[in-house]
Protein backbone atom coordinates (compact mmCIF):
# COMPACT_ATOMS: atom_id res chain seq x y z
CA UNK A 1 0.00 0.00 0.00
CA UNK A 2 2.71 2.50 0.70
CA UNK A 3 4.72 1.26 -2.38
CA UNK A 4 1.71 2.49 -4.37
CA UNK A 5 1.30 5.93 -1.89
CA UNK A 6 4.98 6.54 -2.70
CA UNK A 7 4.30 5.71 -6.54
CA UNK A 8 1.81 7.96 -6.76
CA UNK A 9 3.28 10.90 -4.91
CA UNK A 10 6.09 10.11 -6.64
CA UNK A 11 4.29 10.63 -10.14
CA UNK A 12 2.68 13.79 -8.67
CA UNK A 13 5.97 15.01 -8.12
CA UNK A 14 6.99 14.25 -11.16
CA UNK A 15 3.65 16.07 -12.63
CA UNK A 16 4.79 19.21 -10.08
CA UNK A 17 7.85 19.71 -11.41
CA UNK A 18 6.72 19.14 -15.37
CA UNK A 19 4.19 22.15 -14.29
CA UNK A 20 6.65 23.65 -12.92
CA UNK A 21 8.97 23.46 -15.98
CA UNK A 22 5.82 24.37 -17.81
CA UNK A 23 4.91 27.23 -16.04
CA UNK A 24 8.65 28.20 -15.79
CA UNK A 25 8.75 28.05 -19.54
CA UNK A 26 5.73 30.24 -20.12
CA UNK A 27 6.93 32.78 -17.42
CA UNK A 28 10.36 32.93 -19.55
CA UNK A 29 8.09 33.51 -22.55
CA UNK A 30 6.37 36.16 -21.20
CA UNK A 31 9.35 38.00 -20.01
CA UNK A 32 11.00 37.87 -23.40
CA UNK A 33 7.72 39.02 -24.84
CA UNK A 34 7.55 41.55 -21.89
CA UNK A 35 11.03 42.57 -23.55
CA UNK A 36 10.10 42.55 -26.55
CA UNK A 37 7.12 44.17 -26.21
CA UNK A 38 9.31 47.17 -24.43
CA UNK A 39 11.51 47.62 -27.36
CA UNK A 40 8.28 47.81 -29.34
CA UNK A 41 7.15 50.13 -27.04
CA UNK A 42 10.22 52.38 -27.30
CA UNK A 43 9.89 51.95 -30.78
CA UNK A 44 6.52 53.29 -30.34
CA UNK A 45 8.03 55.99 -28.66
CA UNK A 46 10.56 56.96 -30.91
CA UNK A 47 8.46 56.34 -33.90
CA UNK A 48 5.27 58.54 -31.92
CA UNK A 49 8.12 61.68 -31.81
CA UNK A 50 9.06 60.90 -35.22
CA UNK A 51 5.53 61.52 -36.57
CA UNK A 52 5.30 64.61 -34.01
CA UNK A 53 8.54 66.07 -35.75
CA UNK A 54 7.41 65.00 -38.93
CA UNK A 55 4.13 67.32 -38.13
CA UNK A 56 6.00 70.08 -37.19
CA UNK A 57 8.19 69.60 -40.03
CA UNK A 58 4.75 69.10 -42.21
CA UNK A 59 3.81 72.27 -40.28
CA UNK A 60 6.74 73.92 -41.29
CA UNK A 61 6.93 73.09 -44.99
CA UNK A 62 3.27 74.20 -44.95
CA UNK A 63 4.21 77.64 -43.79
CA UNK A 64 7.06 77.46 -46.39
CA UNK A 65 4.51 76.59 -49.16
CA UNK A 66 2.57 79.34 -47.92
CA UNK A 67 4.92 81.91 -48.23
CA UNK A 68 6.18 80.42 -51.34
CA UNK A 69 2.55 80.65 -52.64
CA UNK A 70 2.64 84.40 -51.78
CA UNK A 71 6.24 84.92 -52.93
CA UNK A 72 4.97 83.26 -56.46
CA UNK A 73 1.90 85.51 -56.20
CA UNK A 74 4.09 88.86 -56.20
CA UNK A 75 6.77 87.83 -58.10
CA UNK A 76 3.89 86.75 -60.67
CA UNK A 77 2.60 90.29 -60.03
CA UNK A 78 5.80 92.09 -60.82
CA UNK A 79 6.71 89.79 -64.13
CA UNK A 80 3.18 91.30 -65.03
CA UNK A 81 3.71 94.76 -64.33
CA UNK A 82 7.19 94.06 -66.29
CA UNK A 83 5.55 92.78 -69.20
CA UNK A 84 2.72 95.36 -68.63
CA UNK A 85 5.18 97.94 -69.00
CA UNK A 86 7.54 96.11 -71.62
CA UNK A 87 4.20 96.24 -74.02
CA UNK A 88 3.93 100.18 -73.13
CA UNK A 89 7.94 100.43 -73.94
CA UNK A 90 7.92 98.82 -76.99
CA UNK A 91 4.49 100.73 -77.88
CA UNK A 92 6.62 103.82 -77.53
CA UNK A 93 9.68 102.56 -79.07
CA UNK A 94 7.35 101.52 -82.08
CA UNK A 95 6.04 105.49 -81.99
CA UNK A 96 9.34 106.54 -82.31
CA UNK A 97 9.92 104.46 -84.83
CA UNK A 98 6.93 105.99 -86.83
CA UNK A 99 7.93 109.27 -86.05
CA UNK A 100 11.38 108.62 -86.80
CA UNK A 101 10.71 108.19 -90.41
CA UNK A 102 8.19 110.05 -91.18
CA UNK A 103 10.50 113.03 -89.94
CA UNK A 104 13.18 110.99 -92.14
CA UNK A 105 10.90 111.24 -94.93
CA UNK A 106 10.14 115.10 -93.92
CA UNK A 107 13.82 115.26 -93.59
CA UNK A 108 14.52 113.84 -97.09
CA UNK A 109 11.96 116.04 -98.99
CA UNK A 110 13.11 119.08 -97.58
CA UNK A 111 17.05 118.00 -98.35
CA UNK A 112 15.16 117.35 -102.00
CA UNK A 113 13.79 120.92 -101.74
CA UNK A 114 16.43 122.84 -100.44
CA UNK A 115 18.72 120.96 -103.44
CA UNK A 116 15.54 121.60 -105.83
CA UNK A 117 16.62 125.81 -103.77
CA UNK A 118 19.97 125.59 -104.76
CA UNK A 119 20.04 124.22 -108.08
CA UNK A 120 17.65 127.08 -109.00
CA UNK A 121 19.19 129.73 -106.82
CA UNK A 122 22.32 129.19 -108.85
CA UNK A 123 20.55 129.13 -112.14
CA UNK A 124 18.69 132.84 -111.37
CA UNK A 125 22.03 133.52 -110.23
CA UNK A 126 23.60 133.00 -113.20
CA UNK A 127 20.49 134.74 -115.05
CA UNK A 128 20.74 137.59 -112.98
CA UNK A 129 24.76 138.25 -113.70
CA UNK A 130 24.56 137.50 -117.43
CA UNK A 131 21.26 139.61 -117.51
CA UNK A 132 23.11 142.68 -115.16
CA UNK A 133 26.21 141.85 -117.52
CA UNK A 134 24.25 142.76 -121.01
CA UNK A 135 23.80 146.38 -119.21
CA UNK A 136 27.38 147.23 -118.06
CA UNK A 137 26.90 146.03 -115.11
CA UNK A 138 29.11 143.40 -112.55
CA UNK A 139 28.53 141.59 -109.35
CA UNK A 140 30.76 140.44 -106.66
CA UNK A 141 31.53 136.04 -107.57
CA UNK A 142 29.76 133.76 -106.45
CA UNK A 143 31.83 130.73 -104.30
CA UNK A 144 31.96 127.91 -106.32
CA UNK A 145 30.57 126.08 -102.87
CA UNK A 146 27.86 128.39 -102.09
CA UNK A 147 24.74 126.66 -100.22
CA UNK A 148 21.54 127.77 -100.62
CA UNK A 149 21.53 130.21 -98.05
CA UNK A 150 25.00 131.44 -98.84
CA UNK A 151 23.06 131.97 -102.60
CA UNK A 152 20.71 133.98 -100.72
CA UNK A 153 23.17 136.17 -99.07
CA UNK A 154 24.93 136.71 -102.21
CA UNK A 155 21.59 137.97 -103.52
CA UNK A 156 20.58 139.79 -101.12
CA UNK A 157 23.95 141.69 -101.45
CA UNK A 158 23.91 142.47 -104.79
CA UNK A 159 20.13 143.27 -104.60
CA UNK A 160 20.76 146.18 -102.35
CA UNK A 161 23.74 147.36 -104.79
CA UNK A 162 21.03 147.23 -107.99
CA UNK A 163 18.97 150.41 -107.32
CA UNK A 164 22.40 152.38 -107.54
CA UNK A 165 23.19 150.68 -110.76
CA UNK A 166 19.78 151.37 -112.15
CA UNK A 167 19.73 155.04 -110.96
CA UNK A 168 23.02 155.74 -112.30
CA UNK A 169 22.12 153.81 -115.83
CA UNK A 170 19.21 156.06 -115.97
CA UNK A 171 21.20 158.78 -115.32
CA UNK A 172 23.77 157.49 -117.83
CA UNK A 173 20.52 157.42 -120.35
CA UNK A 174 19.17 161.05 -119.33
CA UNK A 175 22.56 162.43 -119.90
CA UNK A 176 23.13 160.50 -123.70
CA UNK A 177 19.72 162.09 -124.59
CA UNK A 178 20.46 165.33 -123.76
CA UNK A 179 23.21 165.46 -125.27
CA UNK A 180 21.99 164.21 -128.44
CA UNK A 181 19.39 166.17 -128.24
CA UNK A 182 21.72 169.60 -128.07
CA UNK A 183 23.75 167.94 -130.88
CA UNK A 184 20.47 167.36 -132.88
CA UNK A 185 19.30 171.60 -131.70
CA UNK A 186 22.74 172.48 -132.96
CA UNK A 187 22.42 171.12 -136.37
CA UNK A 188 19.18 173.01 -137.01
CA UNK A 189 20.48 176.08 -135.79
CA UNK A 190 19.66 176.21 -132.50
CA UNK A 191 22.79 178.18 -130.64
CA UNK A 192 20.85 178.26 -127.04
CA UNK A 193 23.34 175.10 -126.32
CA UNK A 194 26.57 176.18 -128.26
CA UNK A 195 28.12 177.32 -124.67
CA UNK A 196 27.16 173.52 -123.65
CA UNK A 197 29.84 172.02 -125.60
CA UNK A 198 32.91 170.37 -123.70
CA UNK A 199 31.24 171.09 -120.27
CA UNK A 200 31.66 167.58 -117.87
CA UNK A 201 30.09 168.87 -114.45
CA UNK A 202 26.43 167.06 -115.83
CA UNK A 203 26.95 164.08 -113.75
CA UNK A 204 23.67 163.64 -113.20
CA UNK A 205 20.16 164.43 -114.66
CA UNK A 206 19.22 166.74 -111.72
CA UNK A 207 21.96 168.95 -112.61
CA UNK A 208 20.85 168.69 -116.01
CA UNK A 209 17.08 169.77 -114.87
CA UNK A 210 18.53 172.82 -113.23
CA UNK A 211 20.11 174.07 -116.40
CA UNK A 212 16.99 173.33 -118.35
CA UNK A 213 15.46 175.61 -115.95
CA UNK A 214 17.15 178.66 -116.75
CA UNK A 215 17.07 178.57 -120.38
CA UNK A 216 14.52 180.89 -121.95
CA UNK A 217 11.17 179.45 -123.13
CA UNK A 218 11.94 179.87 -126.76
CA UNK A 219 14.65 177.41 -126.08
CA UNK A 220 12.29 175.24 -124.53
CA UNK A 221 10.07 175.38 -127.65
CA UNK A 222 12.49 174.25 -129.84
Amino acid sequence: MSEIFEEHASKEVIKRDEAFEVLQKELDRVEEEKKQLAIEVVGLRVAHQTVEDLKIQVGALEKDVASSKVAEEMALAQLQKAINMNEGLQKEVDAEKSLCQAQSAQIDLLNKRLEEAWIAGVSATELYRMALASFGGATSPLPADASAYAILAWFEENVVKLSEFVGGAMDFGALSCATNLCKTLGKLGCMHFVGLKGRREFKCLRNLVKLWGKLPSRSKIL
